[in-house]
């Protein structure tokens, strides 16, 4: 019983240690946003901007490496909010080991949605943003059976998602921008079952996580 008490608080410690930092780093950009003087003298303006992009994230889903690839389009608004659509296709790189069969088993999915995301001091050189991904998606638990050579599905779900961060974006040229930014993954529970028997797969909460990515936009900023 201790050890089971043990191992929750652990747990709650970890979720919490996790939503803090995320809190702490859009917290902490507020004040900076607040005293962008540049961006306030400039919201009666009225410029408008638009971009489009792509890139490449890192995280783990289910304690195994995985890539995302993030396609995303949008307006800017004066200079400093960006806002539009996105989509994250993912899929696992290092392989799950199923627990009944031993085989080779692979997460794969995607989500999209809209994003918004004000820029702090767009016109330097190097400058940051935080942006919040809001989405629904699906995944699927993927299984290689050895003896046949195949691939076959077991089970998919349905998730949505809150997926805010911190970027560092960098001016290349007028109409390129480059962004390095860290994130973390809320989903909502997801339930995977195996047809023979109904027990579940994985834990629920095994999308949740922190990722980092490299981001390439081209536009007019």
């Amino acid at each position: 019983m201790c050890n089971k008490l043990y191992i929750c608080a652990v747990n709650i410690e970890d979720i919490n240690m996790r939503f803090c930092s995320i809190l702490f780093l859009i917290l902490f950009s507020l004040p900076v946003v607040a005293t962008d003087t540049t961006r306030i003298n400039k919201w009666s303006q009225r410029n408008m901007g638009a971009f489009g992009g792509f890139g490449f994230g890192y995280t783990e889903m289910a304690s195994r490496e995985a890539i995302e690839i993030n396609l995303q389009g949008g307006i800017i608004y004066n200079h400093w909010l960006a806002a539009g659509i996105y989509l994250n296709p993912f899929f696992t790189i290092s392989p799950l080991t199923d627990k009944y069969t031993n085989d080779d088993a692979s997460l794969l999915g995607g989500y999209g949605g809209l994003f918004v995301s004000p820029i702090i001091y767009s016109n330097a050189l190097i400058h940051a943003t935080v942006p919040v991904y809001l989405g629904y998606g699906n995944v699927s638990y993927e299984l290689y059976d050895d003896v046949e050579s195949t691939n076959r599905i077991e089970d998919s779900g349905r998730f949505w998602v809150f997926n805010p961060g911190v970027e560092v974006e960098l001016n290349v040229l007028r109409f390129v921008r480059v962004a390095v930014g860290g994130y973390y993954r809320y989903c909502g529970n997801v339930r995977l079952y195996y047809d023979q028997g109904g027990d579940q797969i994985l834990s629920s909460n095994f999308l949740n996580g922190f990722s980092l990515g490299v981001k390439l936009r081209f536009g007019k900023f």
